[in-house]
């Protein structure tokens, strides 16, 4: 429930992000960068790793832009995604936390 509403909520702005502010791609570069993160899901997988899709995208959009040179990258945007990332895992760690421990008390569970 709680990603549904994220996803209405919040969604087209992520989505905007990472696919129109870090660089703009043609055709050719955007469906590099769709078999990029397809590939490395893929191996990710076959080897036994747990990989994020979000994750595997933002560096294959990144990738693909830096063929064309890191001039058409957007940097900033790129730092900001990354510290997001950190903060996302801290911030759903400390939140899974403090939820176990409410409902353990309040059910009783040790």
């Amino acid at each position: 429930m709680v990603v549904a509403i994220g996803a209405l909520t919040w969604g087209r702005p992520l989505l905007e992000k990472v696919g129109l502010h870090i660089v703009q791609l043609e055709i050719n570069s955007a469906i590099g960068a769709q078999f990029g993160q397809a590939t490395t899901a893929y191996i990710a997988a076959i080897l036994g790793y747990p990989t994020s899709m979000n994750q595997a995208i933002v560096g294959s959009i990144g990738g693909a832009g830096l063929a064309r040179g890191v001039k058409y990258i957007q940097i900033k945007v790129i730092k900001e995604i990354v510290i997001n990332w950190g903060v996302s895992l801290i911030v759903s760690g400390f939140t899974a936390y403090i939820l176990y421990k409410v409902f353990s008390w309040l059910l009783g569970v040790k």
